[in-house]
Formats: structure tokens, C-alpha cells, sequence
């Protein structure tokens, strides 16, 4: 299994800003957490090993998990509440557009993303469209990069998996967000996008 969607399972533990595994031959040989000062690391610690044992039946030594902790700035998101309104999908010949409309303080913000309508790039554009429209609603640009849209099966079911990186204060971190494949698959994507940067958002605001 690619150490990435281990490593999103990880970043959604509570206080872990962001994890890195290190492979060697295909095992896990060390596990890196980065977290805020909420919690004590034994804690995170344990809630790794659990993790590993309840989602992908691993069982790892204590000694491979290390927690750095730092002290979290709550500047750029802070009061950014948002709720998912509509997704819209508009298809003109082999072009695409994508339209996430989100809510705050009973205002409405809008997000589009248009380009080409292939099966991937379609993908890419909702997710992008999510982002305009959060970063819209928090009246701030250029914060998040997509790294990687994708569709896995994991227990029988589809699942879409978002990999988003957020620039704060000079600070990268790589957040994953997930859900359940709909019958709408973009609007799947949208609610994967939006759990990856609500949990910047809830970090930066708790």
C-alpha cells in the first residue's frame, strides 16, 4: 500500500498537522509526525498504532513513531466556518467548467475552474473549483496546491482521495481529505477537497 494513503489516514488524527512514513523494501521503517501542543505526543503516538491496526492491519514497534510538536499560528483562516450550498457541472463540447457555491455568515461565495473534459482533468477541476471557492470565502488566494485527485477502492467501496498542500507562513503542509464515490462522482470530489482543507482550517481556528 503507497505510503500516502497511510499518511492521509494519519493527518486526520486529532492534532497531527502532517505525518511522513519512511520505507525501506517495501516496510515501514519510520514514522514521522509534525503536531500542534494540544495534545501530549504519547497520546498521538498511541492513536498512530491504532490506526494502523484498525485501517490496515499493521503492527508497528512504539520506537519507530516520532512526534514533533510546535507551536501552531492562527493568523491566516481564522473564522473561516464554510458549508457546501450546490455543485454545478456545465459541459460544452470538450470543455468542462466546474461551480462550488459555499456559504459563510449567510453570504454565498463562488468557485469555478474551466478546461478541458477528460475523465482525469474533470477530476482536477472540481477539486479546484472547491478551492477558489474556500479561498474566495476566506478572502485569501494562493494558499493551496493540488497535488493529486484519485479514485481507490478500499473495502469494497469507491472512495476519492485529495491531496492538497497549504503555504503558511513559509510552512508547507500536506493535508488528504476523503469520500465515499456518489453517484455523483464530482460532487465526491468536492466534499474529499473540502474535508482536506477543513482540517487546516479547524486546526488554525481551534
Amino acid at each position: 500500500m503507497e505510503a500516502k494513503i497511510i499518511e492521509g489516514f494519519l493527518n486526520k488524527i486529532n492534532s497531527v498537522i502532517t505525518s511522513k512514513i519512511v520505507e525501506e523494501d517495501g516496510k515501514i521503517k519510520e514514522i514521522h509526525i509534525v503536531s500542534d501542543l494540544s495534545r501530549n505526543p504519547k497520546q498521538i503516538a498511541r492513536d498512530v498504532e491504532s490506526v494502523l491496526v484498525s485501517q490496515f492491519d499493521m503492527h508497528v514497534d512504539y520506537k519507530m513513531i516520532s512526534v514533533a510538536q510546535v507551536e501552531g499560528d492562527a493568523g491566516v483562516l481564522r473564522d473561516c466556518r464554510f458549508r457546501l450550498i450546490s455543485v454545478e457541472n456545465i459541459s460544452k463540447g470538450s470543455q468542462f467548467t466546474a461551480v462550488v457555491t459555499l456559504e459563510k455568515d449567510g453570504e454565498l461565495f463562488e468557485g469555478r475552474s474551466t478546461g478541458i473534459s477528460t475523465t482525469n482533468n474533470i477530476l482536477r477541476l472540481s477539486c479546484e473549483a472547491t478551492i477558489n471557492a474556500v479561498e474566495n470565502c476566506c478572502d485569501r488566494k494562493n494558499i493551496f496546491a493540488i497535488e493529486e485527485v484519485a479514485k481507490i477502492s478500499i473495502a469494497g467501496k469507491e472512495t476519492v482521495l485529495t491531496y492538497i498542500t497549504a503555504l503558511l507562513n513559509d510552512q508547507e503542509i500536506l493535508v488528504c481529505g476523503s469520500a465515499i464515490s456518489m453517484k455523483s462522482g464530482i460532487e465526491s470530489v468536492v466534499k474529499s477537497t473540502l474535508d482536506a482543507v477543513n482540517r487546516i482550517v479547524a486546526r488554525l481556528v481551534s
